[in-house]
């Protein structure tokens, strides 16, 4: 979505986008359970040398993110925007950034700093309840065109000094 805006293809990654949030987020009573990674492999070679021991990113992403959906009774737009808002808090105050280098969370980051970050994860999520979001945007006029007119000249930036792939976090 960061790279092809509104096309078909994007919202429909939206909504995948969002329903993959829906998914994975299972909340019963007061206990969340995510199932957001399929496999948490852990290398007896990477715990010879404790001063470089690193854990597996995956492992790192399902902590933050259950330590972001603590609280949560429900996973709605709403919810999964303070999600993913929390989130990025836990990962950065934990130095994960520098630990594992990954151009999105820099960028939401800096979306972050730029009071944007709420706009711009009811933008990539909208698609996921189309009725939420209008709700939102009329509530959030300002917020929403003053993203709306940063975020048109301010693209992701992907190139080979700026961007992740699945090998990296092995």
């Amino acid at each position: 979505m960061n790279l092809e805006r509104n096309s078909k293809r994007t919202a429909e990654i939206s909504k995948l986008l969002f329903d993959t949030y829906q998914n994975g987020i299972q909340i019963k009573g007061d206990s969340v359970r995510l199932s957001f990674a399929k496999n948490h492999n852990l290398s007896i070679d990477a715990i010879k040398d404790p001063k470089n021991f690193k854990l597996p990113f995956t492992m790192v992403y399902e902590l933050d993110l259950s330590l972001a959906s603590a609280g949560q009774k429900e996973i709605t737009l709403s919810a999964v925007n303070d999600v993913r808002s929390k989130f990025l808090q836990f990962f950065t105050a934990a130095g994960n950034e520098k630990k594992y280098p990954n151009i999105l969370f820099d960028y939401q980051q800096k979306l972050s700093s730029l009071d944007f970050l709420e706009p711009y994860n009811y933008w990539i999520l909208m698609k996921g309840d189309e009725i939420a979001f209008s709700k939102w945007k009329l509530a959030n006029s300002a917020s929403w065109n003053n993203f709306l007119k940063w975020f048109s000249g301010n693209a992701l930036l992907i190139d080979d000094g700026h961007k992740f792939y699945r090998l990296q976090y092995q």
